[in-house]
């Protein structure tokens, strides 16, 4: 194999079963394992930016819903003093 600038070789021990199923893999998708492996660490990262994201969306939203709870008890705070300012 020729050495390509772009590329670095990691030795990786795995599991047997492991080894297996990333063979499986490799022959579903007609790929090599290597390539099946590569694959499978950039749609991992992939989904971790996926899960940063969404969490950053929620962190939003949860603000938002954060406020206007906030709004709403000082608006039931304000109706009560007329309520006990009227009795």
């Amino acid at each position: 194999m020729a050495e390509n600038p772009k590329h670095v070789t990691v030795r990786l021990r795995v599991p047997p079963e492991l080894r297996d199923k990333i063979s499986k893999s490799s022959e579903q998708y007609n790929r090599s394992m290597n390539a099946d492996m590569v694959a499978r660490l950039e749609q991992s990262f992939e989904a971790q930016i996926s899960h940063e994201f969404e969490i950053h969306v929620m962190e939003i939203m949860l603000k938002e819903q954060q406020d206007k709870i906030n709004s709403l008890i000082q608006s039931v705070d304000n109706l009560t003093k007329i309520v006990q300012g009227g009795i």
